[in-house]
C-alpha cells in the first residue's frame, strides 16, 4: 500500500465516534496525520507503544520526527498540573490542592452535595517578614501589627496576646521565634459547591474540583512525555501564563486576570471565545500587550498612584513578590516548587541534558548501523582485495597450466615422430 497524508480536521470528523470513546486521541487541525488511504485512512504510526529495541519497536526518522511533533500544539494543559479540571475525565474531577495538600471531599450520591473541606495551612512568614494569604502579600512586625504589602502599608490586623491575629476574616494563630513572627497557622473550612468550585469562608474562589496529584503524573507521563515537542511547548506555556496572569491579577481591582471594564491591565487575551480546547484562553498563543499602556504607560493602574497622590507601594511590592516567590514545578515529574527564574532555567537545562542525550544516542546508533552495514556487505557484496587476489592466483595456475600442455605436446609430437 502506498502512504498518504490527511489533515488534523478531516481526521477528527473521519474517526470522531473512535475519539469520542477515547480509542484515538483528537489532532490539531492543521498538523498532518500520516495514513494508509487504501485501509480507510488508517494510522500508519502507533504513538502508544514502548520505543524499545527489545519489542522491535526501533524506529526510523520520519516515526522519529511524528513521535517528537505529539498530536497537538501543547499548552499548560498537557502538564496536567494536580488541582486543574479536566472535561475529558469527569471521573477524576474529584480532589482540591491547597497549600501542596490534596484533599478529596467526599459527595452524597443521592443530593449531589459535597462535605465541607477541613485543613491546617502554615504559611511560613520570609526572612524580610512578609507572608503570603491568598494571593495577597502581608508584612508582620516584630510587634504584631500585620499590614498589608510592606512596612507602611495599610494595618490588616494584630497579634493579641494569645498569639492570635484575624486577617481578612480568618484567625491565625502566629507563632514567634525570637524578635520575629515565622508563622502564621489556621484552621480552615471551604465549601463545595454542587458543580465543584471551591470557596474559602470570605467566600473567595480558591479553585475547582480537578485530579489528583497521582493522577497528574499518570496523565503527563501516558499522553504528553512521548512528545518532546509537547513537553517543552508546555512547560513553556505554564511560564508566560503564570508571569502574564500573575500581573494582571495584581495589577487589577477584582484580583482576576481579566480584571472589570474600569482596568487598564498590561495583558489581554486577543479572543475569548477561540481558545485552545480546555484551556481558560491564557496561552502564549493568544495573548497581547495592550496597546494603550505600550502608548502611555502611566494609563496603567494610574501611574501607580493612590486616590490621595501617594505611591500604591501595595502594587509596587506585590509585583516583585510575584517574581520572586514559588511559582510552579517545572511538571509533574519535578515536584519541586521554582521561582520564574528557577523555572526558566529548569526547562533550558532540561532540555540542553535531553537534547545532548538524544544527540549521544543518535550518533550511536548512526555508528551501529554502519558497522551492522559493512558487515552485510563483506556476506553479500564483492570484496575487491578478495577477488584480486583470486584472480592472480588463478591466472598463475593457467599459465603453470599452459606450460605443462605445451610440454606435454611436444613429448607426443617427438614420439610419434620416431615412431614413423
Amino acid at each position: 500500500h502506498q502512504m498518504g497524508y490527511i489533515k488534523g480536521d478531516e481526521y477528527n470528523t473521519l474517526f470522531a465516534e473512535d475519539i469520542e470513546r477515547g480509542l484515538k486521541n483528537a489532532v490539531d487541525p492543521s498538523f498532518y496525520v500520516p495514513t494508509w488511504p487504501m485501509l480507510k485512512h488508517q494510522e500508519v504510526f502507533s504513538v502508544t507503544e514502548d520505543i524499545n529495541s527489545e519489542k522491535n519497536t526501533d524506529i526510523g526518522a520520519l516515526k522519529a520526527l511524528y513521535n517528537a511533533r505529539g498530536n497537538k500544539r501543547g499548552t499548560y494543559k498537557d502538564l496536567y498540573p494536580a488541582g486543574e479540571s479536566y472535561d475529558e475525565y469527569p471521573g477524576l474531577n474529584t480532589t482540591i490542592n491547597i497549600n501542596g495538600k490534596d484533599y478529596k471531599p467526599e459527595k452524597d450520591p443521592v443530593t449531589g452535595i459535597y462535605d465541607d473541606i477541613t485543613a491546617t495551612n502554615t504559611y511560613n512568614v520570609s526572612a524580610d517578614q512578609k507572608v503570603t494569604l491568598y494571593g495577597l502579600t502581608y508584612y508582620v512586625g516584630d510587634d504584631g501589627t500585620v499590614r498589608k504589602g510592606s512596612d507602611t502599608g495599610e494595618i490588616a490586623g494584630n497579634v493579641d496576646g494569645a498569639g492570635k491575629v484575624t486577617i481578612g476574616g480568618t484567625e491565625y494563630t502566629a507563632t514567634k521565634t525570637g524578635a520575629h513572627y515565622t508563622s502564621l497557622t489556621a484552621t480552615e473550612i471551604y465549601h463545595v459547591s454542587t458543580d465543584g468550585v471551591v470557596t474559602d469562608a470570605g467566600n473567595r474562589e480558591i479553585g475547582r474540583l480537578g485530579i489528583s496529584s497521582a493522577d497528574s503524573m499518570l496523565l503527563y507521563d501516558g499522553k504528553t512525555t512521548r512528545s518532546s515537542v509537547m513537553t517543552v511547548m508546555s512547560e513553556f506555556d505554564n511560564l508566560i501564563r503564570g508571569i502574564v496572569t500573575g500581573i494582571n491579577k495584581i495589577l487589577s481591582s477584582d484580583g482576576t486576570a481579566e480584571g472589570t471594564v474600569q482596568d487598564n491591565l498590561l495583558f489581554s487575551r486577543i479572543s475569548d471565545t477561540t481558545v485552545p480546547t480546555g484551556t481558560d484562553g491564557w496561552t502564549t498563543a493568544n495573548l497581547m500587550i495592550n496597546s494603550l499602556v505600550q502608548k502611555t504607560p502611566s494609563t496603567m493602574c494610574n501611574g501607580f498612584l493612590l486616590e490621595d497622590g501617594s505611591r500604591d507601594q501595595y502594587r509596587a511590592d506585590a509585583l516583585v513578590d510575584l517574581f520572586t516567590n514559588k511559582f510552579a514545578a517545572l511538571n509533574p515529574d519535578n515536584g519541586t516548587p521554582l521561582t520564574f527564574a528557577g523555572y526558566y532555567s529548569a526547562l533550558v537545562s532540561e532540555n540542553a541534558t535531553n537534547g545532548k542525550v538524544y544527540s549521544s544516542v543518535s550518533t550511536n546508533q548512526e555508528a551501529m548501523v554502519q558497522s551492522i552495514d559493512s558487515q552485510r556487505q563483506e556476506v553479500l557484496g564483492v570484496s575487491d582485495s578478495d577477488e584480486l587476489t583470486q584472480m592472480i592466483r588463478y591466472q598463475n595456475a593457467y599459465n603453470a597450466s599452459s606450460r605443462y600442455i605445451n610440454v606435454i605436446n611436444s613429448m607426443l609430437d617427438t614420439l610419434i615422430n620416431a615412431m614413423t
